[in-house]
C-alpha cells in the first residue's frame, strides 16, 4: 500500500536521490532518444563519412576508420550538449540540497509499506507561469514540478497517486488551477498528463546559460534539436 504523505526530514536523501535520478539520468535518457531519432540528425551522421570519402580521406582499409571520425565527434558533441544542459539544471536547484527549509509541507512524498520513499513531487502557490493560450492566469493557480518516481517502483500507478493527492490538497484550499511545464523529448510524461486531463501547449524553452554567449550557444542548439517546452493546465 503506498502512501501519500507531507515530507519529513528523515526523507531529504532518498528524496534527493530520486529526484536526481529523474533530472538527470531518465531525462538523458529521453533527450538522447530524442536527438539522434531526429530526421536531420540521422542524416547528418549518415552524411559525414559520406563526404570524407568523396574527398580521398576515407580509402580503404584503414582510410574507413577516419571516415567515421566526423560522426563521432558529432555524436561527441551532442551528448555533451546533453550533460551540460540537465547537469546545470541540477547545479542551479539549490533548494533540493535543503527541502524541508525550502519546501516544507509543499513537498510530498510516495512512501511505501516497509517506509521506504518511492516518489517526490512538489508545488509553489506563487506560480512564475502566469499565462496560458494567451489567457492571464488567475492567482488561485499551483505550480507542480519535481516529480519523479523510483525506477523499481514504476508502473505501479505511483505516479497517478501522486498527482492524484496534489488535485485533492488543491481543491481543499480552493485552488482554481495546476500548472507545470515538461519538454517534448519527454514523450511518456507528456502523453501521461495528457491523459489525466491536462490541456497542453507548446513554447521555446527560456534562455539557458550564466553568460550571453552561452545562452546563445544553448538556444541554438535547442532549437537546432526541435525541442520545446509544454506547458499543462487543468481547470480543477
Amino acid at each position: 500500500m503506498v502512501k501519500i504523505r507531507e515530507f519529513q526530514e528523515k526523507d531529504q536523501d532518498e528524496a534527493y536521490a530520486i529526484w536526481k535520478h529523474g533530472m538527470s539520468v531518465d531525462l538523458t535518457e529521453y533527450w538522447t532518444d530524442w536527438i539522434f531519432n531526429l530526421f536531420h540528425v540521422r542524416v547528418i551522421l549518415l552524411t559525414l563519412p559520406l563526404v570524407v570519402v568523396y574527398y580521398g580521406y576515407g580509402t580503404p582499409p584503414v582510410g574507413i576508420l577516419y571516415a567515421m571520425v566526423p560522426s563521432g565527434l558529432f555524436i561527441g558533441f551532442f551528448r555533451f550538449m546533453i550533460y551540460w544542459n540537465l547537469n546545470g539544471y541540477v547545479a542551479s536547484r539549490t533548494d533540493m540540497l535543503n527541502i524541508k527549509k525550502h519546501h516544507g509541507k509543499r513537498f510530498l512524498v510516495a512512501e511505501g509499506d516497509d517506509g521506504e520513499i518511492l516518489g517526490t513531487i512538489v508545488y509553489v502557490e506563487e506560480t512564475k507561469i502566469s499565462t496560458f493560450k494567451g489567457r492571464k492566469l488567475g492567482k488561485n493557480t499551483w505550480e507542480m514540478f519535481s516529480m519523479s518516481v523510483k525506477e523499481s517502483a514504476r508502473r505501479l500507478g505511483i505516479a497517478n497517486k501522486m498527482l492524484a493527492e496534489l488535485e485533492k490538497r488543491a481543491k481543499k484550499s480552493k485552488t482554481e488551477r495546476i500548472v507545470f511545464t515538461a519538454s517534448t523529448p519527454q514523450v511518456p510524461a507528456v502523453k501521461f498528463y495528457k491523459k489525466c486531463g491536462y490541456d497542453f501547449e507548446h513554447e521555446a524553452f527560456p534562455t539557458l546559460g550564466r553568460s550571453i554567449f552561452a545562452a546563445i550557444f544553448a538556444d541554438c542548439f535547442l532549437k537546432f534539436c526541435r525541442m520545446d517546452i509544454v506547458k499543462f493546465q487543468k481547470e480543477l
